[in-house]
C-alpha cells in the first residue's frame, strides 16, 4: 500500500523521522528497527473484529500485543536529534498492512 509520509531529516545526521501527512484518527505507522514497517488504520474494515476488543488507549494496546507477542515493533520511532520541520518533504513509502493475526 503506498502512504503519504512527511519525511523530516534529523540534524547532522543521515536518519529521518516519518509521519503520517494527511493523520486520520486510527491511522499509525508501526516501527521496526526505526524504520516504518507497517501502516495501520483500525477504521478500516479488515479490522474490524478487534476493535471490540481494544479497551481504551488504541497505542497502549498496540504496545502491549507488541511486547506479549515478542514482535521488534513498536508505536514510536526512537531516533535521537534535532528535526528540521523547514527541510521536511512529502514522499510516499510502500508499507504493508499490519495483519490482523499479529493483534489477535
Amino acid at each position: 500500500m503506498i502512504v503519504r509520509v512527511e519525511k523530516i531529516p534529523i540534524l547532522f545526521s543521515n536518519k529521518s523521522i516519518y509521519r503520517l501527512s494527511d493523520f486520520r484518527y486510527g491511522q499509525w505507522l508501526i516501527w521496526e528497527n526505526n524504520l516504518p514497517k507497517y501502516y495501520v488504520d483500525l477504521l478500516d474494515e479488515k479490522y474490524s473484529s478487534i476493535r471490540e476488543i481494544i479497551n481504551g488507549d488504541v497505542e497502549d494496546f498496540l504496545t502491549r500485543t507488541f511486547s506479549q507477542k515478542r514482535l521488534k515493533l513498536s508505536m514510536k520511532v526512537s531516533i535521537f536529534g534535532i528535526p528540521l520541520p523547514s527541510k521536511a518533504k512529502i514522499v510516499e513509502l510502500d508499507l504493508a498492512e499490519l495483519p490482523v493475526e499479529l493483534l489477535i
